[in-house]
């Protein structure tokens, strides 16, 4: 977790332009699974989910199960305890207008998907990855800034 800034000119000010907040990914994980009774409530879903005959979350999937990842230092796959889901939300902070001035707003937000599904999108288990302010609507190689570093930690 740091706060970073940004300036155009350091040298015209010592003060910075813009400032945002940084919270890594990893640290985020650590965080919630280091979080009080986390880890019990997904074991205990885990178990839940083995009683349940019908497909009833995305775990009982059968890619979930046999999904392998390639580990980038080694020649050798592995399946990830924990699997992470990338939710991206167009919004109009003004409102859902239909004539006038519309402005566009974009969340990008991450979740646990081996929590339970009541405690997934709750507050305090997303990742705000990041906001992306309007008024404009973003273009695609914006996306692909913003992503990279995500992409790149993964």
């Amino acid at each position: 977790m740091s706060l970073q800034y940004q300036s155009t000119n350091p040298t015209a000010s010592h003060l910075p332009k813009s400032i945002y907040y940084v919270k890594y990914l990893v640290e985020w994980v650590q965080w919630l699974l280091l979080n009080t009774n986390i880890e019990s409530l997904i074991l205990e879903w885990k178990q839940q989910l083995l009683k349940i005959p019908h497909a009833n979350d995305i775990q009982q999937a059968q890619e979930w199960k046999t999904f392998q990842w390639k580990n980038s230092d080694e020649d050798r796959y592995e399946t990830p305890q924990h699997k992470i889901s990338l939710f991206i939300d167009w919004l109009n902070p003004r409102g859902n207008k239909q004539a006038g001035k519309q402005e566009s707003m974009v969340l990008i937000l991450l979740t646990c998907l081996n929590l339970p599904p009541n405690l997934r999108h709750k507050p305090a288990h997303l990742f705000f990855f990041w906001i992306v302010p309007g008024p404009n609507f973003p273009r695609t190689i914006t996306f692909s800034k913003i992503l990279k570093p995500l992409v790149h930690k993964l």
